[in-house]
């Protein structure tokens, strides 16, 4: 078996997360591109890492894979050149800031790369996944997807104003940073096909990007679906509903948990409750990248569909109208 070699560019939280995941499954041939304009780093992990500071020194210790895991903005100068290499990639989400610097990629390109949406590997997704295409509680009628934390609090340590998440330069905002609930809607409800979307910036947060989107869309089975993404809730908050023709599925992410409420009992029964711990999802994620496994990985191809609901989403708040995805 090759040795696998992995260069990681970009080495922020998510870098080093990643670099943790793979060291918990055996990986030790590890690589990081760094800019220098970063956070010193002083994790004992980082200590057996080659560092590079220009691309061209990285490219010629023969990585294997590639994780990109810069800012938003710059995801697409490090996809190209993986594929100018002829690996693998691993993107984190959202792939770009615009659908259209998506759509001059050509497939090759998109056949070669996954996408970071870590939740799609977390158990709860999966038993999600499961129930549903079971088919055991009917028909779904509509469902409610929300997600929401306080921007502050996700990396005290750093002030929240000076990072990607809180810049438009750097691809940032609430609608691309927490676009888990858009691409989760997808695989375990169909793709969308309108959208309606209030895209808003209502809190005094030291930002210049939205904190708070509401989206009410509908996918290709006519189901109604709601959706909900900010940067203001004092406690995070991630979890949905999905109304069936028999009852209610309620989910919970920061709870592990999923329940159902019948019409016939009218009682809330809990159905799931996983055990998994937060960073297990980051390892199966890394495991299949580095072995090949698509699994149940967002392609290229899927996250060109997110990027379309996001650009409609802007569109649509923009113009105030309902609109329908080409």
């Amino acid at each position: 078996m090759t040795q696998k070699r992995i260069l990681i560019v970009g080495c922020g939280s998510i870098g080093l997360r990643h670099i943790r995941a793979l060291r918990s499954i055996g990986v030790q041939t590890i690589a990081a591109l760094r800019s220098g304009k970063g956070h010193n780093i002083e994790d004992p992990i980082f200590d057996d890492i080659t560092i590079f500071h220009d691309k061209n020194s990285a490219y010629q210790w023969h990585a294997t894979h590639m994780i990109i895991s810069t800012p938003t903005s710059m995801h697409l100068e490090s996809v190209v050149d993986a594929v100018k290499l002829g690996i693998p990639y691993f993107v984190e989400k959202p792939i770009c800031a615009d659908v259209g610097e998506l759509e001059r990629m050509n497939q090759d390109s998109l056949n070669l790369g996954i996408v970071g949406y870590n939740l799609r590997y977390h158990e709860l997704f999966v038993e999600l996944k499961h129930i549903i295409d079971s088919g055991k509680y009917g028909k779904i009628l509509a469902a409610s997807l929300f997600v929401g934390s306080y921007l502050p609090f996700w990396h005290p340590e750093q002030d929240y104003s000076s990072r990607y998440e809180a810049r438009k330069d750097l691809g940032g905002g609430v609608l691309r940073t927490l676009s888990h609930e858009i691409d989760l809607a997808q695989p375990l409800l169909c793709n969308i096909t309108k959208v309606y979307a209030k895209i808003l910036k209502m809190s005094q947060l030291k930002i210049d990007v939205e904190d708070h989107v509401d989206i009410i869309a509908e996918n290709e089975n006519n189901v109604h679906i709601k959706i909900q993404q900010d940067y203001l809730q004092p406690i995070l908050r991630r979890g949905g509903e999905i109304l069936f023709d028999s009852g209610m599925l309620c989910y919970d992410f920061s709870g592990n948990s999923i329940s159902y409420t019948s019409y016939d009992k009218k009682v809330e029964e809990a159905i799931f409750q996983g055990y998994d711990y937060f960073d297990k999802q980051y390892q199966v994620q890394m495991e299949q990248f580095v072995n090949g496994a698509r699994g149940v990985a967002c392609t290229v191809m899927e996250e060109k569909q997110n990027m379309k609901v996001i650009k409609y989403c802007e569109l649509s708040s923009q113009k105030g109208i309902e609109l329908c995805l080409d």
